[in-house]
């Protein structure tokens, strides 16, 4: 059974930085060096910095961004449910997963785990699709989203609407229901070498994920959005 839990996320601070200029819409594996480095021209702070540079470099940038209040780790554990809006809007959530708690397709590069662990940070999720046939989890993020959102942006020309959601009963609700379904992630998905880092309920073992329907396209990961520090507890 998969272990989903919820997270103190790292978060920009709209007050401080506009997201959009952090974030990117698709893996940095298919981000070209051309547009990596206009996304870069454009903000330094850029999460393709964060992957694409050394891991110290990754540990060093992301302690600068803390320290200057630029991006913030929240106070208490939560999910992230983000709105894509457009013609049909889309919902999905940022959540962690036990790494050893999902099923892995494929081959794992062991390196990944070597250089997550030293960058300290995760930045891209893996993508996790989910089954809901009965429009539960549809129900339960939907009902998050009536109040006016924690962020707003815009990833690849889509306005995005982005809630931390800390409420015990809320947060119960939707991991029970992904909970109760086997997950799968590929083994060259980010975080899927964690399973080398589990330890107890340490932050280490816990890959940074992004859950969506499986009816639903995935044609925008957010990343740069929501950061999973890979230090302590949850």
């Amino acid at each position: 059974m998969a272990i989903v839990r919820p997270f103190r996320g790292a978060r920009p601070v709209p007050a401080r930085v506009d997201p959009t200029s952090l974030a990117l819409g698709k893996p940095v594996a298919d981000v070209d060096d051309d547009v990596a480095a206009e996304l870069l021209a454009r903000d330094p702070r850029n999460a393709i910095g964060l992957l694409r540079g050394s891991p110290a470099r990754a540990a060093f940038l992301l302690k600068e961004q803390l320290r200057a209040g630029v991006v913030v780790r929240d106070v208490r554990p939560s999910l992230y449910v983000l709105k894509v809006q457009g013609a049909a809007p889309r919902l999905g959530f940022f959540a962690v997963v036990r790494a050893d708690s999902v099923d892995v397709d494929g081959p794992i590069d062991p390196a990944a785990a070597d250089r997550l662990q030293a960058m300290g940070v995760a930045v891209e999720p893996a993508v996790i699709r989910y089954s809901d046939q009965r429009g539960r989890v549809a129900r339960s993020l939907e009902s998050e989203t009536e109040r006016e959102p924690d962020a707003a942006f815009v990833i690849e020309g889509r306005p995005c609407e982005l809630w931390a959601v800390d409420d015990d009963s809320a947060v119960a609700r939707v991991t029970a229901l992904i909970e109760a379904q086997s997950l799968r992630v590929a083994g060259n998905a980010p975080g899927a070498a964690q399973r080398s880092l589990v330890h107890d309920d340490d932050a280490r073992g816990f890959a940074l994920a992004f859950f969506v329907d499986e009816e639903s396209p995935v044609d925008l990961v957010p990343i740069g959005v929501v950061l999973h520090t890979l230090t302590g507890a949850l």
